[in-house]
């Protein structure tokens, strides 16, 4: 029984000297930034020399929009699709009782086995010449780690361990990888826990030293050319004032942008994504203009629209939101001011790369004074130096060095 399975009809370079495995679990789901971001990140890798391979658990769900890719898609086969889906409906059972623990527990570990399992089938088909970055969101790193094998593999965890582990499982798994870790250097290899901010970092320092981890962010941005007629497409008038509010809920503070927008008449808002939940959900009044809803999965050529749109994008965090946004990265690709909530690691880019105006979160009167004092238009050298550094042929150069550095510390002692 095969663990994955290979799509047809790809666009697949046949010539690049050494294949990056990019694994996706989510790939399918139509939320947030998931279904795009893994993909760019492996067609940067594929820009840069590498074969880039995509390996999901049932699909992309967009590998059927017109546009072709430089990478091939590979799907789970049967035996990690059969884990992968009972490992699904184990994780959805109620932790209330001590057995829904274990069902989710042991839920969690038959994900795991389904995604390296699939992995290195693939590395096998290869001769174990490829690199693996797992980027399937909430999977148990330090797990995945010690039945990795062979090889250098990133895990990306986007969250801190105090999230994804209970904490009897941690001491026995943490020893278990340690060994693996051990016999993969030995091999030429090593793994790496890769992660979006510091205090992630350090959490998963204290449980797997020996396993390096490093702060590195995952979303990228590239260089996007507004449509001309954009505006007549989504039914906006030429002279309004577009502010976009975009994304997944995850962790958004949208109160305070309904309030905000309530006292700001000249401007309209346009919701898109999943986020138009939350407006729905909040009843009225709410802005002073009616806003321009665009509810739900939003595919790439609707998302287009709407940057080419918008005059402003609005970032709006809970208080201490560290995660990397992809909101923010596709601004700066379509080179649109913005005004991001304070104490958030969006804002830091924000000031850094001066890409507009920031606010203090929760505060609707700062938001409100954001908006009016934004500038219209991103100076060149400031969207040039923003686009350079964090682009998502950046992003997969730093991945690549992650993987020279895991070259270079085969040598190295292990981390008590």
């Amino acid at each position: 029984m095969r663990w994955f399975s290979r799509s047809s009809g790809l666009n697949e370079p046949v010539s690049k000297s050494r294949t990056v495995i990019v694994i996706e679990d989510w790939a399918h789901r139509s939320e947030g930034h998931f279904p795009r971001r893994f993909a760019e990140l492996t067609e940067a890798f594929t820009a840069l020399g590498w074969h880039g391979e995509v390996l999901t658990s049932r699909g992309w769900v967009h590998e059927t929009d017109a546009d072709p890719v430089p990478f091939a898609v590979s799907r789970y086969g049967r035996l990690a699709l059969v884990l992968d889906r009972v490992a699904s409906r184990l994780q959805r059972v109620s932790r209330q009782t001590r057995l829904g623990n274990l069902a989710r527990t042991f839920g969690g570990q038959l994900r795991v086995m389904a995604i390296v399992g699939s992995a290195r089938s693939i590395r096998r088909r290869t001769n174990g010449s490829a690199d693996v970055v797992v980027l399937s969101y909430g999977i148990d790193v330090v797990l995945a780690a010690a039945l990795a094998g062979r090889g250098r593999w990133l895990f990306y965890a986007f969250e801190p361990p105090s999230v994804v582990l209970e904490g009897r499982q941690i001491r026995l798994e943490s020893r278990l990888a340690k060994w693996a870790e051990r016999r993969r250097r030995a091999q030429g290899g090593g793994a790496c826990i890769v992660t979006p901010y510091e205090r992630s970092r350090a959490e998963w320092s204290a449980i797997a030293p020996f396993m390096t981890p490093t702060v590195l962010a995952i979303a990228g941005c590239s260089v996007s050319f507004p449509i001309p007629n954009a505006r007549d497409q989504l039914g906006i008038f030429p002279a309004d004032r577009i502010a976009l509010i975009f994304g997944s809920k995850y962790n958004k503070d949208c109160d305070v942008v309904w309030r905000a927008f309530s006292e700001l008449e000249d401007w309209r808002l346009l919701i898109g994504g999943h986020v138009t939940d939350l407006y729905i959900a909040a009843g009225q009044p709410l802005a002073a203009r009616r806003p321009i809803l665009i509810d739900g999965f939003v595919s790439n050529a609707t998302r287009e629209l709407a940057y080419s749109a918008a005059d402003l994008v609005i970032l709006s965090f809970r208080p201490d939101y560290e995660r990397n946004s992809g909101t923010l990265m596709d601004a700066i690709s379509w080179g649109i001011p913005v005004v991001c909530s304070e104490r958030s690691g969006a804002a830091e880019l924000v000031q850094r790369f001066r890409l507009g105006v920031t606010f203090t979160p929760g505060d609707a009167q700062s938001l409100a004074n954001a908006v009016r004092l934004a500038p219209e238009r991103i100076h060149d050298d400031d969207v040039h130096r923003a686009r350079k550094d964090l682009s998502n042929a950046a992003v997969a150069t730093r991945f690549l060095e992650l993987f020279q550095q895991l070259s270079r510390s085969q040598s190295a002692p292990i981390c008590a």
